[in-house]
């Protein structure tokens, strides 16, 4: 095991250039909070306030945890902090609060930031070691969070073959039903399947094979197991709602875009994923009505007779953080990093 200690780090002055942006309006006065306020961007990166919006401590617990659980390699949180910190302020530009897409949650983007910040410095020290070399099996395509637009050129520049640009367009940019879909195609369950897996196949070797601009289209499946959380999720909608979380879901569950039965794979899986856990039935019964099927504190403790709602609060509070962490455990066992 190896300690990246903060030793090697002297403490940052924050300094403040602000810049413009185009996020969202509900994340707009907290990111001007950290580039205008000195004393709040310390907290917040530094701190270790576990309340919303106050510090990245959250954040900042999860990924240490997770590189140490690959790679064997602890980071201190000072030294996270401060990765991060140089990578935000970026000379004091404060450039990659640019990049916040407007249709993602502020400290899910955050996440995805700092775990290729801490990775990327750690790797540049020869801290680890990553394989970058990228096939068809340990890549995904990332298209359905970006704009159509996006979705459309990358098909028509990628894809000669026109029967399979055409299957590629009515999954991505005109986000057909598998039904319509199959119907349109002249396709029965199984050749939809095959259908679908040969074409995405082939984009994803063209993106890999050819020489593009489009980097944002393809990801590895790899650093996908860090970002893994349900932590902003409450209720089936809700996960399939979170681009992090569905796309993960969505690849071991087999769901494809436009799938009409999204909602209940996922809920029956969030319902095998509970009952396999070592909970009494009570327990399961609390986490499943809070988490699955978004009951009230007020009506399951209706439902228990003998339950107050402050102690459904607490118990589902506390059984919600043994699902993240059966959670993540499951997909570490899931998935296969290469270091």
């Amino acid at each position: 095991m190896r300690t990246i200690a903060t030793t090697n780090f002297a403490e940052p002055k924050i300094n403040v250039s602000v810049s413009g942006n185009n996020i969202q309006k509900e994340y707009a006065s907290l990111i001007e909070k950290i580039k205008t306020d000195e004393r709040f961007a310390y907290k917040f990166l530094y701190g270790s306030s576990q309340k919303s919006g106050m510090s990245i401590s959250p954040i900042r617990s999860r990924i240490i945890n997770q590189i140490y659980s690959t790679y064997h390699v602890k980071v201190e949180p000072q030294v996270f902090s401060t990765v991060l910190y140089e990578h935000l302020w970026a000379e004091g530009t404060w450039k990659p609060f640019e990049s916040c897409p407007k249709n993602a949650a502020f400290f899910s983007w955050l996440s995805k930031v700092a775990f290729r910040a801490v990775l990327n410095y750690l790797e540049d020290n020869a801290f680890v070691k990553i394989s970058r070399a990228r096939t068809v099996a340990n890549t995904r395509l990332d298209l359905l969070n970006k704009p159509v637009v996006y979705r459309n050129a990358v098909i028509n520049d990628m894809i000669e073959d026109k029967k399979i640009k055409s299957f590629l367009k009515s999954v991505y940019v005109e986000c057909l039903e598998k039904n319509d879909i199959k119907k349109h195609f002249n396709l029965n369950d199984e050749s939809y399947e095959m259908m679908f897996q040969k074409s995405e196949d082939l984009l994803k070797k063209s993106l890999i094979e050819k020489l593009h601009c489009y980097d944002d289209a393809l990801t590895d499946k790899s650093q996908r197991k860090i970002l893994l959380s349900f932590e902003d999720c409450l209720g089936v909608d809700s996960i399939i709602d979170n681009d992090d979380v569905n796309n993960l879901i969505y690849d071991v569950l087999n769901i494809k875009p436009g799938d009409p039965d999204a909602k209940i794979k996922v809920e029956k899986f969030l319902y095998d994923f509970s009952d396999n856990l070592p909970w009494k039935a009570e327990d399961k019964f609390v986490w499943q009505s809070r988490y699955i099927k978004e009951m009230s504190p007020v009506e399951v403790a209706a439902a228990l007779h003998n339950r107050s709602r402050p102690w459904v609060d607490t118990r589902f509070s506390r059984l919600n953080q043994k699902f993240h962490e059966a959670i993540n455990e499951w997909w570490y066992e899931m998935t296969v990093f290469v270091a």
